[in-house]
């Protein structure tokens, strides 16, 4: 019989398989075809994804709901220390309490600050002086007597500040713990170890980039946007670990500061209890603002990096950025 193929078509060659049984071999002179050297398809044939920012907006909208409906009881203690810090001023003293504590004060930063003042330049001065006379192994008569002036300044110093401590402790227990004087020198004490902590983060930043500009660097193989992303990873992270640090040192000031006051056990409980509740609400406020504005960033910079890919011609999709100059993924054959 007559075949129906055209006269200058190849001849097929028959191979057997153990599955199908007899199926035409591949053709032996079909073309090559050219692959990406990162694998994958070849860069005609590369499907870019089509991302709609309406659709990750609600994504990340359920999933903070979810969140929050998970963990609700966190959220009402934070709420409950962002109300604290706003609006806990203390209370207002009384007319006879603020006369008190003038009263008080007015001594403290008078005659006691001049007598510290005394006291220490008194010290200054017989510690100087024995350094002078004291020899590398021995001290002779005059060291001696320096070495007991400057013993003798030292237990007068130290009864100065206990005497100030003491009149301190007596001008705080006039108005009262929740009051406004004293619960406005515990915000501060947070506002300056806030402060100290990010200027940790500050500094612990340039560091990174002064000593490990290497690792900091962009990789061979690395795109700009995996680049910025390690980058502002890097810095989330100094500010994490700059307000946690701070957080904790402003727990043992505020220790330290009702151990001053020695107020009653319950009272200074719940005021170590909300002064704490308070700084940590702010402190997770100011790290979500951090969190949300990085992640931002971050999906922004894939979103514009997918919309100029998919502008780009078929062939220049695998194109990455090293050095400063535009590299291109060159098609080889197999």
């Amino acid at each position: 019989p007559k075949s129906s193929r055209s006269p200058g078509a190849p001849t097929p060659t028959l191979s057997l398989s153990r599955t199908r049984g007899l199926r035409p071999s591949p053709n032996p002179k079909r073309k090559p075809t050219m692959a990406s050297p990162h694998g994958g398809p070849p860069p005609g044939q590369q499907q870019v994804a089509q991302v709609n920012a309406a659709d990750v907006g609600s994504l990340v909208l359920n999933g903070t709901v979810g969140f929050v409906k998970h963990n609700y009881k966190f959220f009402l203690l934070w709420g409950l220390g962002l109300l604290v810090a706003a609006f806990g001023n203390g209370i207002p003293t009384s007319r006879q309490q603020r006369y008190e504590y003038e009263r008080i004060m007015a001594s403290v930063n008078g005659e006691s600050m001049d007598r510290i003042a005394y006291l220490q330049n008194f010290y200054d001065q017989a510690d100087r002086q024995y350094r002078y006379t004291k020899g590398w192994w021995t001290c002779n008569e005059e060291c001696q007597d320096w070495l007991a002036k400057r013993d003798s300044a030292t237990a007068k110093l130290d009864a100065a500040k206990a005497e100030v401590e003491g009149q301190l402790r007596d001008a705080r227990r006039a108005i009262g713990l929740f009051s406004r004087e004293t619960v406005e020198e515990a915000r501060g004490k947070f506002w300056d170890n806030f402060a100290r902590g990010k200027g940790i983060a500050k500094r612990s930043t340039y560091w990174d980039v002064v000593f490990m500009g290497v690792s900091m660097a962009m990789g061979r193989d690395e795109t700009l946007m995996e680049f910025l992303f390690r980058v502002l990873s890097r810095v989330v992270m100094n500010i994490t670990f700059g307000l946690l640090f701070a957080l904790i040192n402003f727990m043992f000031a505020i220790g330290a500061f009702l151990w001053s006051n020695a107020p009653d056990p319950v009272s200074g409980l719940i005021f170590f209890g909300l002064a704490m509740l308070a700084g940590f609400s702010i402190v997770a406020t100011y790290l979500m603002v951090i969190y949300v504005a990085a992640a931002g960033t971050v999906v922004a910079g894939a979103t514009i990096a997918m919309q100029n890919a998919r502008a780009l011609p078929a062939s220049q999709r695998g194109a990455y950025i090293h050095g400063g100059r535009l590299h291109r993924d060159r098609p080889h054959y197999d």
